[in-house]
């Protein structure tokens, strides 16, 4: 099987069995939560996507190619280093570094994987993640702890370019501590203080649409069109569904304020599974 097709079947698996419910509707926002997060084809497939992701197998127009496979035994190792690099701390880290390093870059990291699968799903099928299909999306970060714009999708809003923009946060006991950093800054895009970042990335994203979605592009458009997904993993009992009066003073529509909310059986069993679907991965992406 070629790369690209187990890619896609992957994505696949994760538009049927990844599901989003909505768990509450609010003035302030909708809650959304992910089931479906247990099963191991789900676990098998999301460590498959995210390696295809490195690879660089996802294009912006979320259309599948190996063209930038390194095909070569240097390629496949460089791979699998790449992977190993945001499961693992690297070799000479300090002792704090290496204990901190699951629950500050390697969770973290994944939680922003899902996030795009979330993304990229809805340019398959309809989901309640948005009001319509992804057209194109950006690819993560290219290192664990590179800062800027999580998650960043333009999408079709009744033939309109929208903007897409998630903040993901991953957290075994500090759920809501981490959702209001998200809010705080989905404060900071409402003040225009990242502007200039969505602009670029605009700029990056717009080849990608088709000529309809392009043709309707113009200045500052996110500041009519955009929702908000912050994206939270986490492992504490929580009732992340219940008002949140700091969303609510975003002035926003609800139904372009949700937020999508991960909580596993087990939050340490399950991000140890994903990295382990990561590594047995590799082979496939790049045999």
């Amino acid at each position: 099987m070629e790369p690209e097709e187990a890619v896609d079947q992957a994505l696949e698996v994760l538009a049927a069995d990844l599901e989003l419910r909505e768990a509450h509707t609010h003035d302030s926002h909708i809650a959304l939560s992910v089931s479906g997060l247990a099963e191991q084809a789900v676990i098998d497939a999301l460590g498959l996507y995210l390696v295809g992701l490195l690879a660089g197998i996802v294009r912006t127009n979320l259309r599948l190619s190996a063209a930038l496979l390194d095909r070569t035994p240097e390629g496949r190792a460089q791979l699998a280093s790449d992977v190993e690099a945001r499961l693992t701390p690297p070799d000479g880290a300090s002792p704090y570094a290496v204990e901190h390093f699951v629950a500050d870059v390697r969770d973290p990291w994944i939680a922003e994987g899902i996030g795009h699968v979330i993304l990229a799903v809805r340019n398959r099928v309809e989901t309640l993640c948005l009001s319509g299909a992804v057209a194109a999306i950006t690819v993560p970060h290219g290192k664990p702890s590179q800062q800027g714009l999580d998650l960043f999708a333009i999408y079709n809003e009744e033939g309109m370019p929208a903007i897409a923009l998630g903040e993901a946060k991953a957290t075994r006991e500090n759920g809501s501590a981490r959702l209001t950093e998200a809010i705080s800054f989905f404060r900071t895009v409402e003040a225009g203080d990242r502007d200039v970042d969505i602009r670029m990335q605009v700029v990056l994203l717009r080849e990608a649409l088709d000529e309809s979605l392009q043709q309707e592009l113009s200045g500052s458009f996110w500041r009519q069109r955009a929702c908000y997904l912050p994206l939270i993993a986490h492992g504490d009992d929580l009732d992340m569904s219940a008002a949140r009066p700091a969303l609510l003073a975003i002035a926003r529509p609800a139904t372009h304020k949700r937020v999508i909310y991960c909580r596993p059986d087990d939050y340490t069993h399950f991000f140890n599974a994903v990295a382990a679907a990561m590594r047995r991965a590799v082979p496939t992406i790049n045999p």
